[in-house]
């Protein structure tokens, strides 16, 4: 897995600018801050007896609404796309997210791994591999 150190800042930048798109979220009454969906989800409450979630179609893209309740009591909103999003924002963020699987690629790494741990990042979690591999050329 190779990789000259302007390759691998230009990885580690798609990756940052792939997660800022929805977190971290603030409440806004009690400025508490989830850092990741997974966060969000972990830290907040449901509503009452149901799932918060929602559904709605707008031509053939599907959206769901996630509503839950902040430690503060106020009820917050996140917002979920189709993962084949059409939207221009979603086509960026595809984009993205390819060229960075192609970056990754084309430095020897297996598709399918690549994909897993770019993945990893996008959903909050922590990636090793990821974090090894950029860690070579940033520090």
């Amino acid at each position: 897995m190779g990789g000259n150190q302007e390759e691998r800042m230009e990885i580690y930048e798609g990756l940052r600018a792939l997660q800022a798109d929805s977190f971290p979220k603030r409440c806004r009454c009690c400025g508490v801050v989830y850092e990741s969906e997974k966060d969000f989800i972990r830290r907040t409450r449901r509503l009452f007896r149901n799932s918060g979630l929602c559904g709605e179609t707008r031509g053939e893209n599907l959206f769901v609404h996630l509503y839950r309740n902040c430690r503060c009591g106020s009820t917050l909103l996140e917002f979920f796309q189709n993962r084949r999003d059409q939207t221009e924002a979603g086509l960026v963020r595809r984009e993205k997210f390819q060229r960075i699987l192609d970056q990754l690629t084309s430095m020897g790494w297996d598709e399918a791994i690549a994909r897993e741990e770019v993945q990893k990042i996008l959903q909050g979690e922590r990636s090793s591999l990821l974090e090894i591999f950029l860690t070579r050329s940033i520090l």
